[in-house]
């Protein structure tokens, strides 16, 4: 591999470098930053993909090296480490949690049959009794649990 780092340093933005001896590892130039990135063929679907490995020049060329080859290693057996990172990436973003489903009975049903002030008040008592399990899958929440969770409610209350 063959590194030059005071190229990489007049870089200008738009503008990319490509590494000797190592197919498909480039540094590209933004206009704040610049990247270390992988551009491969995927084995899935034989479209031009690309991945960011890191940021120059807190990332080395020698670490940046490391992580290409084991990209390219993996691209190798099949896999197709972009389309990986993306679908994780949307696996997790479409996680419906208890939050959400506390959003979504305040604005569908409570907005819709209580007045302002009722609603606001059970909103905010709804908020602060799930607020220890807001971030939890909605589907991981068992029936003992919500169950609990009304019964301390209504103790609350009559107290």
């Amino acid at each position: 591999m063959r590194f030059d780092a005071r190229a990489a340093k007049q870089l200008l933005p738009g503008h990319h470098i490509v590494v000797e001896g190592c197919p498909g590892l480039r540094l590209e130039a933004a206009a704040l930053s610049k990247t270390w990135t992988y551009r491969y063929k995927s084995p899935v679907d034989s479209r031009m993909r690309q991945i960011k490995i890191g940021h120059w020049p807190a990332m080395p060329p020698s670490t940046a090296l490391l992580k290409w080859q084991d990209l390219k290693d993996q691209r190798g057996k099949g896999v197709d480490p972009a389309l990986e990172k993306k679908q994780k990436r949307q696996a997790v973003a479409s996680v419906y949690t208890v939050a959400d489903l506390v959003a979504d009975y305040v604005d569908g049903h409570l907005a819709v049959n209580c007045k302002a002030d009722g609603a606001r008040a059970i909103a905010a008592r709804l908020n602060n009794a799930t607020a220890s399990m807001a971030q939890l899958p909605a589907a991981g929440v068992t029936r003992r649990v919500a169950f609990d969770l009304i019964a301390g409610q209504q103790k609350s209350r009559k107290s």
